[in-house]
């Protein structure tokens, strides 16, 4: 058996791609190697941006929400709330910055559904 020498995972390299192949076709992107100075200085995407100020909610949905409804929660709330995100997409995702908004999610669709 032939030594292979180590290579460290940042040294890896994938393997050539033959030109025309549906392979080409699948992985060809842009390269995203940009400075993270240049991305905070941009900010978010104005569509990923949450607005400020109050929510739509009836009073009752009001008292469901924490204290501070971090920003990505807000932003899919706000979504569901135009109903630019079904009622499952909205309890897969408000909760992923912050586990215990999972019974957050269920006491609004319980306050804004009437269930």
């Amino acid at each position: 058996m032939q030594d292979v020498p180590y290579s460290l995972p940042h040294q890896l390299r994938p393997a050539p791609v033959a030109a025309g192949s549906l392979r080409a076709a699948l992985t060809e992107r842009v390269d995203m190697e940009v400075p993270l100075v240049v991305l905070a200085a941009a900010g978010p995407p104005p569509g990923l941006t949450p607005t400020e100020g109050p929510l739509p909610l009836p009073p009752e949905a009001l008292g469901c929400l924490p204290e501070r409804l971090h920003p990505v929660s807000r932003y899919f709330l706000e979504q569901w709330l135009e109903g630019a995100l079904s009622t499952p997409e909205f309890l897969r995702w408000f909760h992923m910055p912050n586990s215990d908004y999972l019974e957050v999610g269920r006491c609004l669709l319980t306050a804004v559904m009437g269930g």
